[in-house]
């Protein structure tokens, strides 16, 4: 099942950045000329109803999380059978899969604990890292599996190897850093603190990378971008640019593009970007009716728990189905028959107590 299926049938959309009101249902009691603004969590004292509010809400955020667990708990199974299949192998493209699946896990947790606690606005971040394994996963298993699996590790290995030496002032970009970092007002001298070898640890690295077969194909086409033949030295190329899969040096955009995955990245992922550098801080300060906008304010949480299922399912429906064609029509199955219509009835309910003022 593609993901903007998932989206179309569970009625997904991306919120623009604008302030929304204090829920019907969960008005705040007082008004914004006669309460001080507060950044206190939302359900702390802004209700006199005896705690009902908060108490009607809790009983809220508990089914939304409970129906993750349950999204995690299937998800942990399925990808017990992806690593069964994959130990039937020696291929080094299963170790990049499932830690990208392993990955979109963790933090398919993390969304839940923060949903358990109303923690709307933190969610963001991890919705984007989500989107982006998502993409890997998609364009892993897309073709050239193994070339594309080995990429994603190779980008990780260079990118080690490069902390390592900016890490020791004997290298070359030691140095330079270290002239960088001389009007530093925290740390200047933090490369002095750095254990001794670090540089000599990076080259090891390098040779055994070398050493290795199956990365030489992978280490000559990333070389090959890095220093194109009579042209400039390059950036370090992304590892879903090596073997013409995207265009090199164009990012993320590139990779959506190329899996027809536009839409998602400018209607969701740059949306989340933006709340990852912090773009959107004036745009969540308030709410329309000139309340600053509290802590834990529940606006948005019907879509966040939405697209956080929307985004796991997709992933691991494409995993299973790389290993299992038939794992994977279960996984999608399942998906349709039985969860879905969970989500549609916990969202209703959220969407409901929620419902914004007219």
């Amino acid at each position: 099942m593609s993901l903007m299926h998932f989206l179309s049938i569970t009625q997904l959309r991306s919120e623009p950045p604008t302030p929304e009101r204090c829920p019907l249902h969960l008005r705040n009691t007082g008004t914004a000329k006669s309460r001080p603004a507060k950044l206190s969590p939302y359900f702390e004292d802004r209700f006199e109803d005896g705690g009902k509010s908060k108490a009607n809400f809790r009983r809220i955020c508990e089914a939304a999380s409970g129906f993750l667990t349950e999204v995690l708990r299937y998800g942990d199974e399925a990808f017990g059978l992806c690593s069964m299949h994959a130990d039937k192998h020696t291929r080094r493209v299963d170790h990049t899969l499932l830690a990208l699946g392993r990955h979109t896990s963790a933090y398919l947790d993390a969304v839940s604990a923060l949903l358990r606690g109303d923690c709307v606005d933190g969610c963001h971040p991890l919705l984007r890292s989500m989107l982006e394994a998502a993409f890997g996963i998609a364009y892993i298993v897309e073709d050239r599996h193994e070339a594309r699996g080995l990429a994603y590790q190779l980008v990780r290995i260079k990118r080690k190897i490069k902390k390592l030496r900016r890490a020791d002032r004997t290298s070359q970009d030691g140095r330079h850093l270290e002239t960088e970092l001389s009007a530093d007002i925290f740390v200047p001298s933090i490369l002095g603190k750095m254990p001794n070898g670090l540089g000599s640890r990076a080259d090891e690295i390098e040779r055994r990378l070398s050493a290795k077969l199956a990365f030489a194909p992978i280490l000559a086409e990333w070389d090959r971008l890095k220093h194109p033949a009579g042209g400039k030295r390059q950036p370090d190329p992304e590892w879903f640019t090596l073997f013409g899969g995207v265009k090199p040096c164009k990012g993320v955009r590139s990779l959506a593009a190329h899996l027809k995955w536009l839409s998602l990245y400018e209607f969701l992922y740059r949306d989340w970007s933006n709340s990852v550098h912090a773009g959107d801080a004036i745009d969540q300060y308030s709410t329309s009716d000139n309340c600053v906008r509290p802590l834990r304010y529940p606006a948005g949480y019907a879509n966040v728990l939405s697209m956080a299922f929307a985004i796991f399912i997709n992933g691991l429906e494409r995993m299973s189905a790389f290993y299992n064609a038939g794992m994977g029509q279960q996984v999608r199955d399942h998906a349709v028959k039985v969860l879905t219509p969970r989500l549609t009835d916990v969202a209703g309910e959220i969407q409901k107590a929620l419902e914004p003022a007219m």
